[in-house]
């Protein structure tokens, strides 16, 4: 599983607007690190009164090898509200969504946004990367795509336990040799009460990649164990109602960089 962590901002009608229009000019510098992890890249999207920075880092070198550490993660993430230009990017964000703690209790800005980001950070729950044999090549780029699940209110935690060790369908399970052209590169799924999000990264072309995605994942395990717990009309079990998720569970690209 990838080193990633995810800001959710949930945010009302009248600020979503303004606020993507903030993220998108004033995105996370990337390259910088803690002695633990490096910033790699920051990717934001939006959709349905959220806006959601996902943030993907490199463990140096002194970090041992394995599952990616939640707590020093976290501990990343206090240290990038004094890295210059975070704290001016995000703290106008997190107020928008208000969850910055009363500026006359917490007067420094950057207490202020260590607070918000302990309230809106998640870490992934699931998630995979794709061996390099499967992959079409380094040459060939990747895209991001994010999708947010149509949960049942109060079903949040029942979807992060069936989407929990199942096994996720790669874009394409040729190896690299067989010509393939597009692959499910990596995936990351999140939570925070009963918003549910997936990350997904493409080698090859992303339309491609989705339309083989909406083929194969409506007949494989994760779409029988999500029925009953997502809204009417998203039963993930038919191409129609796979449509219907990707139609409007599709989150829209705001930042991307690294």
């Amino acid at each position: 599983m990838k080193p990633r962590l995810a800001l959710l901002y949930a945010l009302p009608a009248d600020r979503l607007g303004p606020a993507v229009a903030h993220c998108a000019a004033h995105p996370w510098p990337t390259g910088w690190d803690d002695g633990t992890y490096r910033l790699a890249a920051e990717h934001a999207f939006h959709g349905d009164g959220l806006l959601i920075r996902f943030l993907d880092f490199e463990p140096l070198a002194n970090m041992p090898t394995g599952a990616p550490d939640a707590d020093a993660l976290y501990a990343t993430l206090e240290h990038a509200t004094g890295v210059p230009g975070i704290a001016e990017a995000d703290l106008p964000l997190a107020r928008a969504a208000g969850v910055c703690p009363d500026p006359e209790s917490v007067p420094s800005g950057s207490d202020q946004l260590r607070a918000a980001h302990r309230q809106m950070a998640v870490v992934p729950f699931a998630g995979r990367i794709t061996e390099d044999r499967l992959l079409p090549g380094p040459d060939v780029p990747r895209r991001l795509a994010a999708l947010r699940y149509p949960a049942r209110p109060g079903r949040g935690e029942a979807i992060q336990d069936a989407l929990t060790g199942g096994r996720d369908l790669p874009v394409n399970g040729r190896p690299a040799s067989a010509g393939t052209s597009i692959a499910l590169a990596s995936t990351s799924l999140f939570r925070r009460d009963d918003t549910v999000v997936r990350l997904i990264e493409v080698a090859g072309d992303i339309s491609a990649g989705m339309a083989h995605l909406r083929r194969t994942a409506s007949k494989g395990p994760g779409a029988q164990r999500l029925a009953g717990l997502l809204l009417p009309g998203y039963d993930l079990r038919t191409e129609d109602g796979f449509d219907r998720f990707l139609a409007t569970g599709t989150l829209t690209p705001v930042t991307g960089h690294g």
